[in-house]
């Protein structure tokens, strides 16, 4: 089976959006999933979560000692132990069957990389952002 991972680095995350974006996370369909969630300096409100999110088997809280999206995301990428690998902000969240869907497509076109539609969720109304999944080998 393929690992999946998906790297989500966090720095001043809003609790309510963090706690989403995990759980859809830790809830697919798909069970060969870890999440890698990288402390880029977060606020005491999330400090708690991470320790607990700690202690679950897929679950590594990884403290970066660089500031920045980017640098986060470098040290997930170097602690993933996954076939694939997924990126996430903290603010975002994927359907339950993403994970499935996404590596389905991947290894029937021996891709080396998927992109999905997504929405963007707002008060009043959500829009929806590419109509198409793709998958392609990089050359």
């Amino acid at each position: 089976k393929n690992l999946i991972s998906i790297i989500i680095p966090v720095y001043r995350g809003n609790p309510v959006y963090f706690n989403k974006t995990i759980e859809s996370c830790l809830n697919q369909t798909y069970d060969y999933v870890e999440v890698i969630i990288i402390d880029n300096g977060c606020n005491d409100a999330l400090q708690d979560t991470l320790s607990e999110l700690n202690t679950k088997e897929n679950v590594t809280v990884v403290k970066n000692s660089k500031s920045g999206v980017c640098s986060g995301r470098n040290l997930g990428v170097k602690t993933a132990k996954g076939d694939y690998i997924m990126f996430l902000d903290a603010d975002d969240w994927i359907e339950s069957n993403a994970c499935e869907i996404l590596l389905n497509h991947a290894v029937e076109a021996e891709a080396d990389c998927v992109i999905c539609n997504y929405s963007r969720d707002y008060s009043d109304h959500s829009e929806k952002m590419l109509q198409c999944i793709r998958a392609g080998r990089i050359i």
